[in-house]
């Protein structure tokens, strides 16, 4: 539908779906299916910016945009839409930059303005990151749980590692040498490295175990 690509995912039945800056493609091996906002039409996508896309474990997937978080029922070929209000069971903001389903089943999103964890049963959010810190850190650009379950969120103003406690409350710290970078995107490598992709310092590898920060390029 356009040509800027900002997301790929691969379903379970191997169809991939293309967020693209107009509307939402789904190619399943000989032609493209486009969805986009119909107005007057609740069940349409929210927003036609994709920026995110995610499946959970039912099957649904979930798409966000520039204006909301979407969940598409492949049974219904229909989308719920997640709008900010001013609730605090609401989505943290509007603006919905990373998806990620971590290994328990939750889903977490990361918005503009903060972290926002996905409670099934009561189809609310519980909202994380958007009090008392840096209008920079309230953007979470990127969630990654790693192969030995740590779970890592990329801000704007650096790397934030999340644990459960023993109480099932969600703690945040910062990880040491990761304030000023304002990170785009996360991966981990085969050598259990973390894999940092910034918005101004390039390719960063952390290595969990010695923390040593290594660019990939230099600058210049």
């Amino acid at each position: 539908s356009q040509s800027a690509v900002i997301a790929i995912h691969q379903d379970k039945l191997g169809q991939i779906w293309i967020g693209t800056r107009d509307g939402l493609n789904k190619y399943d091996g000989a032609k493209f299916t486009v969805y986009r906002n119909q107005e007057n039409d609740p069940s349409s996508i929210s927003n036609n910016d994709i920026l995110s896309i995610q499946e959970d474990d039912k099957g649904n997937l979930w798409v966000g945009t520039y204006n909301g978080l979407n969940r598409y029922n492949p049974k219904t070929d229909k989308f719920e839409s997640y709008f900010h209000k001013e609730t605090s069971n609401s989505l943290s903001n509007n603006t919905v930059w990373s998806i990620k389903k971590l290994s328990n089943g939750t889903l977490w999103a990361g918005t503009w303005r903060g972290l926002s964890v996905y409670n099934e049963a009561t189809n609310s959010f519980s909202n994380y990151l958007n009090n008392n810190l840096k209008s920079d850190k309230l953007k979470v650009m990127a969630i990654l749980e790693t192969k030995s379950g740590q779970i890592f969120i990329g801000t704007g103003a650096g790397i934030l590692e999340a644990k459960y406690t023993e109480d099932n409350t969600l703690k945040f710290k910062l990880i040491s040498g990761s304030e000023g970078l304002y990170v785009q995107d996360l991966a981990e490598d085969k050598d259990a490295n973390l894999l940092i992709a910034t918005k101004d310092d390039g390719l960063i590898n952390f290595n969990l175990s010695s923390k040593v920060y290594s660019p990939f390029f230099k600058k210049g």
